[in-house]
């Protein structure tokens, strides 16, 4: 019954293919805007490809050792969905846009900042390069910082303020991004296992500073390798009481790893618009001595966090 499940959702995937094109998304919106029993047809597409994406879902949660509680995005269901995420990419874009000629407006302005994206990340790994200095690895760290990182810099700070959190080209530009990123943790995972295997954390006394401070952060994202996660954990909060890692990065590991076991956090350090206002991913397990505990490890108090996030990425109400 499971494979004739995973058969079906292939070939389904392999029918979007097809269709994921300039030509037929455009003419589908045409229809949509001539004729009303079309934009009924929209709404149910959406709904099935959401529906197949929480298939994906699913199935990252049987893969993982810990229950799937976050909205952040799985390495191991990013390649899988690709093909549904840019159908519902596509399909937001008609329905949200109010006419024929906003649509192509907006695919316009989609396109423009993901043709530019590239542009960004090649000068953004020649600074990383820079940074890293004599570091023998640097090319490779480079490439996967780039893509991970330098693809976050480039929408959340370039762009966000852009398009409010419910408009179609800032829907349409997440879809595309969050896949740029699972391709870039995707094709860390053997570097960073084996890197550590064999040489351990780039500690400040051995290392430049930066080369420590790229690995977590894209350590931070592997979702597909929580056993990994767990060891780093382990040893980073000897390192950061030793002066070798910097000292949030224990708390921010930790609550990572809570969000993944479908637990509250114990810092707040991962925070998400939700339900039109900032708020910490899961909750927090307690709010009473939150700012006691984030000030051990220099976090700024949980409401000041939430209200330069705010200010720094725009309202997120809807």
């Amino acid at each position: 019954m499971c494979r004739t499940v995973f058969i079906l959702i292939q070939i389904f995937i392999f029918s979007i293919q097809a269709h994921a094109n300039s030509d037929y998304w455009e003419v589908r919106a045409k229809d949509v805007f001539l004729h009303d029993k079309s934009a009924l047809n929209i709404k149910s597409d959406i709904e099935k490809a959401y529906t197949l994406i929480e298939t994906f879902r699913s199935r990252a949660s049987e893969s993982l050792p810990f229950a799937w509680q976050t909205t952040e995005f799985s390495p191991i269901m990013c390649l899988d969905a690709n093909a549904v995420r840019q159908q519902i990419s596509e399909l937001e874009l008609i329905s949200r846009s109010d006419s024929y000629e906003q649509y192509i407006i907006n695919r316009h302005i989609a396109k423009t900042v993901l043709s530019n994206l590239d542009s960004y990340l090649r000068d953004y790994r020649k600074e990383v390069i820079h940074e890293l200095g004599t570091f023998s690895h640097a090319e490779e760290l480079a490439d996967i910082v780039a893509g991970d990182q330098g693809t976050i810099l480039y929408f959340y700070v370039e762009h966000s303020k852009e398009f409010t959190s419910s408009s179609a080209v800032r829907q349409y530009l997440e879809y595309h991004l969050t896949q740029r990123r699972c391709e870039a943790v995707l094709a860390a995972t053997p570097f960073f296992e084996q890197y550590l295997a064999e040489r351990g954390w780039p500690v400040w006394s051995k290392y430049e500073k930066s080369i420590g401070e790229y690995f977590f952060t894209v350590l931070q994202h592997f979702s597909n390798r929580p056993d990994l996660m767990k060891k780093v954990q382990a040893a980073l909060e000897q390192w950061s009481k030793n002066g070798e890692a910097e000292d949030w990065y224990y708390p921010d590991i930790t609550d990572k790893i809570l969000i993944q076991e479908g637990k509250p956090q114990k810092y707040g350090t991962f925070i998400r618009c939700i339900d039109g206002a900032y708020k910490a991913v899961s909750g927090v397990s307690s709010r009473a001595n939150l700012d006691q505990i984030r000030a051990e490890y220099g976090l700024r108090p949980f409401e000041e966090e939430l209200a330069l996030r705010e200010q720094k990425l725009g309202s997120c109400a809807r």
